[in-house]
């Protein structure tokens, strides 16, 4: 048996194995054990097997889930096998309009899984009452960050009640092009669906869209977010208000999260690059805000 190790979600600890059959014939399966702190986290395990079920059910394309071992048994720690996705994530593609339209078009297919079509009721739940609560809890953090988010914030928390809010649908809560497997120029895969959620899917977008705007620019964040609207069978109101809501996220936390860029190999997002292209993108959502 042959064993690489990926980079995993929080919490978890990935490898690829490679299994040899008795009869000399080959396969890569994946391996996710889960920790909290170095804890064992048998609860994380179950729960992201059960969604891999439900969105290979639903024919979003990700890994299949093969073996769930919650006791660590066999693994020595709650762990999950998948099927192994042969490809990797894909940051610039030759064809940028195909590259955005695979990413709109897999959006789509995880918001169309619905509570009235499906039992969601075991997932947590995000929508407007969670990021009244969120809100609340970036407060501090907000005021302290500077005038331009106390000023997102406080057009947040002045909007919350006025904007149209859609039914709840199955959400990934972290999609962007790092958390996409592609061969060949195709999407193939989602992957990490430990933070998914019943809950507001302009929040997938408008996330993607900010990492798409971090690495190309605001024209391949646009390019992103019209193409969603014009494929989604009814275009999604509002979509300012969560080009403020991930964008004050944005703010407060991607010197953060330019680790995982810089890990991934896009060392061209530096900090000023990151700073001045979030800023603007919070203005404009302001003046749009400022309109109704």
């Amino acid at each position: 048996m042959g064993v690489r190790r990926l980079r995993g979600g929080l919490g978890a600890l990935t490898h690829v194995l490679t299994l040899k059959a008795p009869d000399g014939s080959r396969e890569r399966v994946v391996l996710r054990r889960h920790f909290v702190r170095e804890s064992l986290n048998p609860e994380r395990a179950e729960r992201e097997f059960r969604i891999l079920k439900l969105v290979n059910d639903a024919g979003i394309p990700s890994a299949k889930p093969l073996h769930l071992d919650t006791t660590g048994a066999y693994f020595g720690a709650p762990a999950l096998l998948l099927s192994y996705l042969p490809g990797r994530s894909l940051y610039e593609a030759r064809d940028e309009g195909a590259w955005t339209e695979q990413l709109a078009r897999v959006m789509l297919s995880i918001h169309a899984v619905s509570p009235a079509d499906r039992d969601l009721s075991w997932l947590p739940r995000f929508s407007r009452g969670e990021i009244a609560t969120e809100l609340e809890e970036l407060k501090p953090e907000a005021e302290k960050a500077g005038a331009l988010a106390r000023r997102v914030h406080a057009a947040l928390v002045a909007n919350l009640d006025r904007v149209a809010w859609p039914k709840p649908c199955l959400i990934h809560e972290d999609f962007w092009p790092g958390n996409t497997v592609w061969f060949r120029q195709r999407l193939i895969g989602v992957i990490d669906w430990v933070n998914a959620k019943v809950g507001d899917p302009r929040c997938d977008i408008t996330q993607c869209a900010i990492d798409a705007m971090l690495v190309h620019g605001p024209e391949t964040a646009d390019r992103l977010r019209k193409t969603y609207q014009r494929l989604a069978p009814k275009p999604l109101p509002d979509l300012w208000y969560f080009d403020l809501f991930n964008g004050l996220r944005s703010l407060l936390y991607y010197k953060h999260w330019l680790r995982g860029y810089h890990d991934a190999g896009l060392t061209q997002v530096t900090e000023a690059i990151a700073s001045q292209r979030i800023r603007q993108m919070l203005r404009t959502a302001l003046k749009e805000s400022e309109q109704r």
